[in-house]
C-alpha cells in the first residue's frame, strides 16, 4: 500500500510539473546515492509489511507483484540517470 501511495504521489507531481522522471531526479539537487539509499530503505520496509502483516496468500501474492513493479521502476530511474554521467 505505501508503495502504491508513494508512486502515484510521485506521478501526480511530475504530470503536474510536466517533467520526464530522469529529469525530476536530476533537478531535485540531492545526490543519487540519497536516491539509492532512499530506494532501498522503503524497499526494505516494504518487503517487512509484506513479510510479517498479510497473512492470505491471494493477497500477498498481489503485493508482490506491485512491488515487484515498483523495484523495477526504480531501478530503470537509477540507470537511466546514471546512463546520463551523472553517478
Amino acid at each position: 500500500m505505501i508503495d502504491i501511495i508513494l508512486a502515484s504521489m510521485i506521478v501526480v507531481l511530475l504530470i503536474w510539473k510536466r517533467k520526464s522522471m530522469v529529469d525530476f531526479f536530476l533537478t531535485t539537487r540531492l545526490p543519487l546515492f540519497f536516491w539509492g539509499v532512499l530506494f532501498f530503505l522503503i524497499s526494505g520496509v516494504i518487503t517487512y509489511f509484506i513479510e510479517t502483516l498479510l497473512t492470505f496468500p491471494i493477497v500477498r501474492h498481489m503485493t508482490y507483484s506491485l512491488f515487484s513493479l515498483f523495484l523495477l521502476t526504480g531501478a530503470f530511474l537509477l540507470k537511466e540517470v546514471s546512463s546520463k554521467g551523472f553517478w
